[in-house]
């Protein structure tokens, strides 16, 4: 019997998570399992096999059901109820009713410690995207990225100040705005000729091609999506203790495995 994945969130606009779910929904496509991703915003509606979250999930007994941001008190009647975590404060676990789940999906060791959750669990990092090792070239020298969505927990500013404190040229700031009023009080006043605004670029290859090094100030980090793409394009990660966390970095063949033993597919 056909097994089809829907995943479910509350989040689908702009950000890590949702980047991470396109890629995941996008995976399983890719290797012959049916996937689908619903959630209420628009944007992944162009980039996976997606729905706008409203009506009906068509949900069978042979069925998986992956959600994110979700608590679940009831156990739906399909064959796997996963709940993938991709938070720390926003969706302590402690504090929700997740009684319908049977595992969690943590993002890395970190995460899953400071949940402290001992029920059952499985850590399965994110899809990643294609990004090759940079060349580097004497124009990106001494140019800084700050990378992310602009907003309060993500010290945007904070970065902004410390790059500059260390001599850096150029700043170039690439991510959507997540919060306009900290936007306009934090960063705007720092933005100048040699502190720019970017704007959201959809291929991370170009961010990295375009800087020697990136600065990241968190409040803290799930699993250090900004750092994984550092290391895959090869350019140097200056993050703050609270964001700089230990990560692996695995395949989408590797974490694919890692989701069938989980689902069994």
């Amino acid at each position: 019997m056909k097994t089809n994945i829907h995943i479910v969130t509350q989040w689908t606009a702009e950000g890590g998570s949702t980047e991470s779910l396109i890629g995941l929904t996008n995976m399983f496509n890719q290797r012959g399992v049916s996937a689908v991703l619903y959630g209420p915003h628009r944007y992944h509606l162009s980039k996976c096999n997606s729905r706008l979250l409203g009506k009906e999930i068509p949900l069978g007994q042979n069925d998986v059901l992956i959600c994110h941001l979700m608590e679940m008190a009831q156990r739906p009647g399909c064959r796997k109820v996963i709940l993938s975590c991709h938070e720390k404060h926003f969706f302590p676990i402690r504090q929700k009713n997740i009684s319908g789940y049977d595992a969690i999906q943590f993002l890395s060791a970190h995460q899953k410690a400071w949940h402290q959750f001992s029920g059952e669990s499985v850590i399965i990092p994110p899809n990643l995207p294609p990004i090759q090792p940079v060349a580097g070239s004497p124009d990106t020298k001494d140019i800084a990225g700050v990378v992310g969505t602009i907003f309060a927990p993500k010290k945007t500013h904070k970065s902004i100040r410390r790059a500059l404190r260390d001599g850096m040229r150029k700043v170039i700031i690439f991510g959507n705005i997540g919060d306009q009023n900290y936007f306009d009080s934090r960063i705007k006043p720092l933005l100048s000729e040699k502190v720019i605004y970017n704007g959201q670029v959809y291929n991370p290859q170009d961010i990295y091609n375009a800087v020697s090094c990136v600065y990241q100030s968190s409040e803290s980090e799930t699993y250090g999506r900004v750092k994984a793409e550092c290391k895959l394009a090869g350019v140097e990660y200056r993050g703050t203790p609270e964001c700089d966390i230990d990560i692996d970095i695995l395949s989408d063949d590797e974490i694919f495995q890692r989701w069938g033993a989980l689902l069994n597919l």
